[in-house]
């Protein structure tokens, strides 16, 4: 599930030149947490519209941390140990991916 919270949607947002309803329907799934579904119902719009203001908006908030197109943040809480672990294996697959790209570039 994407969720950002206000403060990155704010930010991401200044970047897009959406108008005002498409980017209230975003901001309703991305941070309020309610479903495009339901957003779609009370905008009188259809999922697909809401879905693709979100997956831009949500892009846009990616590219403007440095993550790859199409990854996701999570936010979880783990023991020590663990999140240590974790922070490594992500650093691992930023540099594969970071790797990746390149050679494909040459």
């Amino acid at each position: 599930m994407r969720k950002l919270t206000l403060r990155q949607f704010e930010t991401a947002v200044k970047k897009t030149r959406k108008d005002a309803r498409t980017i209230k329907m975003a901001k309703e799934v991305l941070v309020d947490g309610e479903s495009a579904s339901q957003v779609a119902r009370t905008h009188a719009a259809s999922r697909q519209l809401v879905a693709n203001a979100v997956y831009l908006i949500y892009d846009i908030y990616l590219e403007s941390v440095g993550a790859p197109e199409g990854w996701i943040e999570v936010k979880e809480f783990f023991p020590p140990k663990e999140a240590k672990e974790i922070q490594k294996r992500a650093k691992e697959l930023l540099v594969d991916y970071n790797k990746k790209r390149l050679k494909n570039k040459k």
